[in-house]
This record gives structure tokens, sequence and C-alpha cells, in this order.
């Protein structure tokens, strides 16, 4: 058999070279190792990703008949090496901190006793700070020592702070570090906590977040550009950097290229179609080499879905250091955990087909490819592919002081009206209301209508569908209410979720004319500090209940002044659920957390429920990463 000679590209040093004289059999190896591309120039050869698993894939399909060249063998020693430090700090419970303590004492003390220092006495401080440090100190270990880490830590335990950390642990605080973070987290949880962690800073900390108008956004800009200090924080929402269409150009733009040629003329082109010309409206985010880029809830769609605008706009940015956080990195599928690990190390994660191939079932009915589950032989070397990019621990292995959530199921029993407009919409995707018809076009527009009736009967008025207080979900959530005293003892605190912004609405109005404190939030609160306001009112101030639309303000946001939640409609995605009620669950507070959630009977609720948890069990298995790096450990 001839030999397989593999190299580290010339033309290409993120790539490796595999050189062998042509052979059928050798042909049909090749196709088996993932990433592979075969390139005519300059000179016929196999190029693949430069990384241990596509090495470990080389190796099981040639065997002895593999040749290493020097350049190549030198690099995989070091890879090794690395591979197995991460491994082990993925794993480990402890770790040293070697820089930290001397720049951000405060935030060095936090790392070393963790998340249970949030609820410990002073002499217990004193007592634990002489003992080993704890999880949080390995996991900045992991972030420092990895090239561009996802944090894929439970929601609740400490993300934000660790990134912090990570970053002045390496000796890379000078410069600019940008944080791409959820509106609802801009000002509601990154400004306080970069003003916290870095107010013992021995040199000049610049945070600029950037909220409000537009107006106040570009004067945020602006001042971060003027600022000397030497350390400096940027922290915007993803439509900041997504791209919007040039309202200069008045008619279509066609380019006289196509392929790589048009790409590099116009990141928006499409061949050499006619198409609308897109621009970033805040070109001073694009045009900077960032030191660091962190994305906060990577799993909302910034990169997770690389086919997105905003995706392609977070691809553009420039960085010598890259960082994704998510406690619930796939929102859909297994394989969604792709975009983020294509933006953290695009060299290696070039392919999302091949990446599903290699790993997941692929299911083809004739109308197309549908990625499934993660297969039971590929789960061993999906855990190690995933083992130098990600540090994954659950809040029951690192918080066990933490009672478990409570779920209470609350069956609801429609009303008559109610009933009658979600059985027309069922039988005929038409409901008669209130002020006129509604009419669906297509299954997922009446998948939403039925959402919305199995909540309660709906009004049709001049500014669109709106809810009214005949509902039996609302009905029962105020029984649920009135039980835990909400209308008479102040100092109860609770959260409600909904999808739709009409029915939080509703439900605000509703306890505002009982007397309740109530805030919203819904991702209409624009003005400059509003949503940190929102929040800290809610934790420290007289507002009683925060009404909150589940994609605006189900992430980044910590509300464990609150022991109760009311979710009033499930998402498909059970990482959106997650995210909601671990507002409140979290290592800040030893409380018991309720969470109440309302399903009518015999309707879509309870097939939207059963396909979340269907999701969740995925999930959670290709998840159990730390479970499986322990075993690959021990001794």
């Amino acid at each position: 058999m001839p030999k397989v000679v593999v190299e580290r590209g010339t033309c290409d040093a993120k790539r490796i070279c595999v050189d062998f004289a042509y052979n059928p059999t050798l042909v049909e190896r090749m196709k088996t190792v993932s990433g592979r591309t075969f390139v005519t120039t300059p000179r016929k050869h196999w190029h693949v990703p430069l990384d241990m698993e596509t090495c470990r894939q080389l190796r099981a399909a040639f065997g002895d008949d593999l040749v290493i060249g020097p350049d190549l063998y030198s690099w995989a020693q070091n890879a090794v090496r690395a591979e197995t430090t991460l491994g082990s700090l993925a794993a480990a419970g402890t770790a040293t901190l070697e820089r930290l303590g001397s720049m951000l004492p405060a935030l060095h003390d936090a790392m070393h006793l963790g998340p249970k220092g949030l609820i410990m006495s002073a002499q217990e401080r004193a007592e634990a700070l002489q003992g080993p440090a704890s999880f949080q100190a390995a996991d900045v270990r992991f972030l420092v020592e990895s090239a561009n880490p996802l944090n894929g830590n439970q929601q609740g335990i400490g993300k934000t702070p660790e990134w912090i950390a990570a970053v002045w642990e390496a000796g890379i605080e000078d410069g600019n570090h940008l944080v791409i973070a959820p509106g609802s987290a801009v000002d509601g949880t990154w400004e306080p906590e970069l003003e916290k962690w870095q107010a013992d800073a021995p040199k000049e900390v610049g945070i600029f977040a950037c909220t409000g108008t537009r107006a106040q956004r570009e004067a945020t800009l602006a001042a971060w550009q003027a600022s000397t200090a030497p350390v400096k924080w940027v922290v915007v929402n993803p439509q900041m950097i997504m791209f919007k269409k040039d309202d200069t150009r008045t008619s279509p733009i066609t380019l006289p290229v196509s392929g790589k040629a048009a790409m590099n003329a116009c990141y928006c082109a499409k061949g050499r179609d006619a198409h609308e010309h897109y621009v970033n409206p805040y070109p001073e985010l694009t045009t900077l080499e960032w030191d660091t880029i962190c994305i906060d809830e990577c799993h909302k769609g910034n990169v997770r879905n690389h086919k997105t605008i905003t995706s392609k706009a977070i691809h553009k940015l420039r960085t010598k250091k890259r960082c994704a956080m998510s406690g619930t990195p796939m929102k859909k599928k297994g394989s969604d955990i792709w975009g983020i690990l294509h933006w953290l190390n695009p060299d290696v994660f070039t392919s999302y087909w091949r990446f599903a191939d290699s790993y997941f079932h692929i299911d083809d009915n004739g109308y197309g490819k549908k990625v499934g589950t993660l297969r039971k032989e590929m789960e061993e070397p999906f855990f190690r592919m995933l083992q130098p990019y990600i540090i994954r621990r659950t809040k029951d292995e690192v918080l066990t002081w933490l009672p478990p959530k409570h779920y209470v199921e609350v069956p609801c029993h429609m009303t008559d009206t109610q009933a009658k407009q979600y059985n027309e919409m069922a039988a005929e995707g038409v409901a008669r209301l209130e002020g006129g018809n509604v009419s669906t076009t297509n299954i997922l527009a009446e998948f939403t209508r039925l959402t919305q009736f199995a909540f309660g009967t709906w009004i049709k008025g001049t500014e669109g569908l709106r809810p009214s207080t005949d509902s039996a979900k609302l009905d029962a959530m105020l029984d649920k209410m009135e039980e835990a005293g909400v209308f008479d003892d102040t100092s109860v605190k609770q959260l409600v979720f909904s999808q739709f912004r009409q029915v939080v609405e509703l439900v605000a109005s509703v306890l505002r004319e009982r007397g309740v404190k109530v805030e919203i939030i819904s991702g209409a609160q624009n003005k400059q500090g509003q949503r940190r306001a929102i929040r800290e009112s809610f934790q420290n101030g007289d507002v009683q209940v925060l009404c909150i639309v589940t994609t605006a303000g189900g992430v980044s946001l910590t509300l464990d002044a609150a022991d109760t939640v009311h979710m009033l409609d499930d998402m498909w995605s059970p990482d959106e659920i997650e995210q909601a009620e671990d507002r409140a669950h979290r290592a800040s507070r030893v409380h018991n957390v309720t969470i109440y959630q309302y399903r009518s009977v015999g309707t879509i609720d309870a097939y939207r429920a059963s396909t979340a948890a269907e999701k969740a069990t995925e999930h959670k298995r290709i998840l159990d990463i730390r479970r499986q790096l322990i075993e690959a450990h021990k001794p």
C-alpha cells in the first residue's frame, strides 16, 4: 500500500496537507475524514482541518501507512499537551490564579470562594480563603488557556465575572474589549458587573455600555474613542453589529464579479444578481481589531445560526481572542452548537453538514436532509472533540446547597368564548373575534394563534389583536398570586413570563388595578439605564411583580428577589424556558423557587411541552461533558 504523507500546510498553515499516489482504496479511506477538501493548486492533494480530532481520524483511516512530517509532529505534541491541560481544567474542582490577586483582589477572592461565597458569613469567608480555591478558579484558568473558549456553565453560576477575571489573569486587560449581549443585559447586567469587579483596579478602566437612542449610543461610542483609559470595555447589543440596508442608495446594485471576488467586494452580495446593499450602522465597531470579543447568550442566534445577517456581521469582526457564553448553547437541536464553534474556531469547524454527518443521525425523507440526535457510537469522539473548546458545569454539581426548582403544572379549562375561538382556529384556520375575523396562511402562524387563544379570549381592534381578561390562565395566575399574598404583602416578589407582549401588558394592567407595583421588560425599554433601573427596583426596591416578554428579558438578568415564576406559555425551545426560569434560581440566594406552568387542557400547550421536553433530554445528554471528562481523567 502506498505511503500517505501528512504535513502542516505550507500555503495554508491552518490546514493539514495529505499526499498520496492515486489509489481507489486510499481515496475511500480519505472520505472517512471530516472536513476534507481536494485541491488542485499548487498541486493535487487533500486539505483537512488542523486539529487533534482530525489527526486521530487520519490515523484511524491509514494506520501504519501514515507518514507524519516534522512540523506537523511538533504541532501535534504541543496540541496534545494543551488538550490534556484543558481537559484536566474542565474536570478540575480547583486551580491557582497567579496574577488576579494582585490586580483585582475582590474578584480574586470571589473566584476563590465561588458562588457559595455569596451566602457565607464573614468568618466563613475568612476561613475559606485559607483553603483551596473553588471550581471558578479552574474555569478562569480554562478561559485563559483555551484559545477561543465556550463557557457553557449553566445559568446562575457566574459566567460574567469569570470572563472579567480571565482577561485580567491572562494579562491582556490593556486595550479594547467588546461584549455583545442581549439588550436587557447591556446595562442590566454587564455595566454593573464591570463596575463592581473592577472597582479596585490598579489602573483606570473605562466602561461604555451603549443604550438609549441612536444619538445616545453614538455619544457613548465617541466617549470610548476619546477615552485615554488603558482598559476599555464596550458593551453593545447584537443590533448594533448587524448590517442594515444602505438608505443612501436609491436602487439595487449589480457587481460584475462572482464567487469569492463578489464577497470581497461586497459582503452582502449574492453572485452577480442585483441586491440591496447593506452597511454597518456603527462602522467604528467593525474597523478596529479588538483585543477580546465576548458574545453573551450566544444561543440567541447571534452566531448559533450562521446564516443570519447578524451572524455574518459578527464574523466580520476582528479580534485576538474570542469567547462565547451560554448555559444553553443549543436552541433547537444538538448540532446547533456548530454555529458557535464555527465562530470561535472557523479554521477547524469549516462545514456544518460535515460536522452533523460526523456525529449525528441524518434523516433524508426525499424532500431534504434533517439532522437528528447524537449517534450513540460517536459519543466518545464527540466529547473528546469538544474538550479543548468548552467548559461545562451544572448547578446540581457545584451549587449543592441550592434547592432544586419546584415545578407545578396548572391545568386550565378554557372559558366558553375562549374555547370557541380556539376551536375555530384549529378547525378552519379562521377565528371570529369581537371586532372582526382573524385568519392564518401557514402552519407556523396557526401555531402562534393557537398559543394565543390557549391563553384567553382575544379582541380585534384598530391596533391589531389584544387579549381580554376573559382568560382561564389569567384567572388561575391571579389565584396563585392571592395564595402567595401578593395583594396583601408588598415584600412578596414574583416574575411573570409570556412570549407575547400584549399578554405581558394585560397582566401588568390587571395587577396595577389591584394596587400592585409592576414593571415590564418587553424590549421597548430603550432609554439609557432604564433596564438597569427596573432590575434594581425589583431587586432592592418596591416593585413586586416583573412582567417579562420571554425573548426580551429571559436571559442575563439576575432577578433572585423572586421566589415564584409564572410561565403563561411554553416556548418550542427548552433552552429559552430554562433561561427564563433561572432568572430567579441562582446561586446568590438559598431559596426555594416555584415554577408555575399554566397549560390549557386539550390545546397546543401539551404538544409544545412534550416537544420541548424531548429536546431538553437530548441537550442534557450532549452537554454532559464534565462527567465524560471526569471519567476520562480517572487514574
